[in-house]
C-alpha cells in the first residue's frame, strides 16, 4: 500500500493515509475519509488492488514462484518453478 499512497500510517488495526490533500481512515474494515463517496469508493479499489499486489508478492516469495509482469501494473503471471 504504501507504494500507491504516501504517509500510510498504521496503528495496530487502524490505517490512516493521504491521498492528494485528503486524509483517508481505514478501520474496522470501514473507510472514512473528507471525500465524496464515489471518490472513497475508488480509493477504496485501489487499496484492495493493492493489498492484492502485495499479498501475491509475499506469496511468490514464500513458494518460490516467479512473477512476470505485464503490459501494465494490473497485469501479471505467476509462474511455478
Amino acid at each position: 500500500m504504501q507504494e500507491k499512497f504516501k504517509n500510510v500510517y498504521r496503528q495496530g488495526q487502524v490505517f490512516s493515509f493521504h491521498d492528494g490533500y485528503d486524509r483517508i481512515t481505514i478501520r474496522d474494515g470501514r473507510a472514512t475519509g473528507s471525500v465524496d463517496t464515489e471518490r472513497l469508493q475508488e480509493i477504496v479499489a485501489q487499496v484492495k488492488k493493492a493489498y492484492s499486489r502485495e499479498t501475491i508478492k509475499a506469496s511468490a516469495k514464500r513458494f518460490g514462484w516467479i512473477i512476470e509482469q505485464g503490459q501494465d501494473e494490473d497485469h501479471f503471471a505467476v509462474i511455478k518453478r
